[in-house]
């Protein structure tokens, strides 16, 4: 696959662009030709697509979308390295599945290195991994889901934003439409991949949790199952095959948000930390880009000065901003959804073999949440299991984010 050789912008870089002068009276019909009015078109182009030809568009590392990579290389690589990653991290997805699973009133009592050292004690390492090809085997499919619908949604709100952006208001909304097409994009993502994790989910988690039986309560805890294949035919036997997507309401009430305010994040942060960590060269001055925000320019700003005068960017600073945007993203996300994810984890750990579970699978997603929220309280909601959540989805951000935009430059 070819880059765009011409520089360009992320999105919501916009707000760097120089914003053209005000309108002036119209020029005699000699230099009418002489400089004819730039169209809307360009300048949404600028900052959707990234085609700017300004100075300021040469600092940072070019957006790559859909349209730019080879899908199937794209599809393939992004997958297999989202889920290395996942099974790298798959200890401490089953510390959180086992906290969170806890009926405790309160979580505290049980804490991260407590839980741990007591599943250590009682099954040694390989308890850590158990579930894990489970999760591997619907997380490969899930992740081409997720990352295809995140790049096509994108590329579709970007198209939408051509047809609707005048030159007038691209410069104002450029930075607000960066962090909403994150936003969308990523809520649409969760949606569809939740039909490949779901699955996954209600099996792998049933392994991870069963024979941790102090305070958990759940009646398939209390016997083991052989494996993967044996929890799916268990499920299909006694819930039918709506059992494997059980807690697919659950999971979009917990991920899309999630997923939503962490691209959301993402992609408006990003920008923001490059402009701080670009080191400005020693011959410009502080003030012409110390305010990236500022919608007030000189006439000078609309030509084009030498690239001496506006701060430069590596790909040490690229990466920088990529990894500082994703780890904050991250943290974003996980202090969102914590909550939720309390919620959905019990859903789908419930055995339709046990009365009470019984009961609570057919009252439904949110009365489970108000069960919990009453028999729990919010605080609790909050705390469960959110120490092994960070310790998850900083480095898990961290890298992906970083390995994720790696792979669209090869592709």
């Amino acid at each position: 696959m070819s880059h765009a050789q011409d520089p360009v912008v992320l999105p919501g870089d916009l707000f760097r662009l120089p914003v053209p002068p005000p309108l002036q009276p119209s020029p005699s019909p000699s230099h009418a030709a002489d400089s004819p009015p730039p169209p809307a078109a360009a300048a949404v182009d600028a900052a959707s697509s990234g085609n700017g030809n300004g100075p300021q568009s040469a600092r940072f590392r070019e957006r790559v979308w859909l349209t730019d990579m080879n899908l199937t290389r794209f599809a393939t690589f992004g997958a297999v390295f989202i889920v290395a990653l996942e099974t790298s991290l798959f200890p401490l997805n089953t510390l959180q599945t086992v906290m969170m699973a806890d009926h405790a009133a309160d979580p505290r009592r049980r804490s991260m290195t407590a839980v741990a050292a007591h599943m250590l004690r009682r099954h040694g390492p390989a308890r850590f991994w158990r579930g894990a090809g489970t999760s591997v085997a619907g997380a490969f499919p899930g992740q081409i889901a997720y990352y295809l619908t995140y790049e096509s949604t994108q590329e579709l709100l970007r198209h939408s934003a051509r047809s609707t952006t005048t030159t007038t208001t691209a410069a104002t909304t450029s930075e607000r439409d960066s962090f909403w097409r994150g936003f969308a994009a990523g809520a649409t993502a969760d949606v569809v991949a939740g039909v490949f994790y779901v699955p996954a989910d209600v099996i792998s988690q049933r392994l991870q949790t069963q024979g941790a039986t102090d305070g958990l309560g759940f009646t398939h805890n209390n016997r083991l199952y052989r494996n993967g294949l044996d929890v799916a035919r268990r499920i299909l036997r006694t819930e039918g095959p709506r059992g494997f997507w059980r807690g697919y309401v659950g999971y979009v009430a917990s991920f899309a948000p999630a997923s939503a305010v962490q691209w959301g994040v993402y992609e408006w942060t990003k920008p923001l930390f490059s402009c701080l960590l670009a080191a400005p060269s020693p011959s410009s001055s502080s003030s012409s880009w110390s305010s990236p925000s500022s919608s007030s320019f000189s006439s000078s700003s609309t030509s084009s000065p030498s690239p001496s005068s506006s701060p430069s960017s590596s790909p040490w600073t690229d990466t920088a901003a990529t990894a500082l945007a994703g780890a904050l993203a991250g943290v974003c996300a996980v202090c969102v959804n914590n909550p939720l994810e309390v919620v959905r984890v019990r859903l789908q750990l419930l055995d339709s073999a046990r009365g009470a579970d019984a009961a609570r699978i057919r009252a439904g997603y949110l009365r489970l949440a108000l069960h919990i929220f009453q028999t729990e309280g919010l605080p609790s909601m909050l705390r469960r299991g959110i120490r092994p959540r960070l310790l998850l989805s900083l480095p898990g951000a961290v890298l992906a984010m970083t390995g994720y935009e790696k792979i669209k430059e090869e592709c």
